[in-house]
């Protein structure tokens, strides 16, 4: 079983605009990632060792993934 780690608001906007762009294409612009981030209550990245898992990692295909994009949570 893999062991993953997961740490709290580990990746910077520039980083975030990267992960981004490898899975879902052209990115938000760096002005919105930030304001996003200084909005966020919590942010958190899940790592195998050194690596972020692309989502079929975790059971999720690509329809799954962006379906995940839209949804919001219930109070």
């Amino acid at each position: 079983m893999n062991k993953y780690t997961i740490k709290y608001n580990e990746l910077s906007a520039e980083e975030f605009i990267l992960l981004w762009e490898t899975v879902w294409g052209p990115g938000p612009s760096l002005t919105q990632t930030k304001l996003a981030m200084e909005h966020t209550l919590f942010r958190i990245s899940i790592f195998d060792k050194d690596k972020i898992p692309f989502y079929q990692k975790f059971g999720f295909n690509a329809n799954e993934a962006q379906r995940l994009k839209m949804m919001y949570p219930v109070k």
